[in-house]
């Protein structure tokens, strides 16, 4: 079985998601049930799957949680880029969290090839 707590897309995802608490507490409290819980629990679902993932016994269901975590990595991206457009976000908040997912996704791209070579 693998130790999820010893991949470094994991402890990424892990510190990009405290952030994504962090900012969204300064949404509007009309938000709490619309983008609020929707960006949140797309990025905890990234690290989730990952350990859900690593608890798989052959590579093939470990790429596909891999490729699950991507998918909630990329519905993120469009939480921030709405965030970002609706002015719940500065421009310079949203360009370090994309420069992060970003680094997260090729992660988890990268990780995903491995995987399935």
């Amino acid at each position: 079985m693998r130790n999820f707590r010893e991949y470094d897309v994991w402890k990424n995802t892990i510190a990009f998601t405290k952030r994504i608490y962090i900012i969204t507490s300064d949404f509007p409290v009309n938000e709490k049930y619309g983008i609020i819980s929707q960006i949140q629990r797309a990025s905890v679902s990234i690290s989730s799957n990952i350990a859900e993932g690593c608890s798989r016994s052959t590579e093939k269901d470990f790429a596909r949680f891999i490729q699950i975590a991507l998918g909630s990595a990329f519905e993120t991206e469009n939480l921030l880029i709405i965030s970002n457009e609706i002015n719940y976000i500065t421009p310079v908040q949203f360009n370090e969290l994309k420069s992060e997912l970003e680094i997260i996704q090729k992660q988890l791209n990268s990780l995903y090839s491995k995987l399935t070579k």
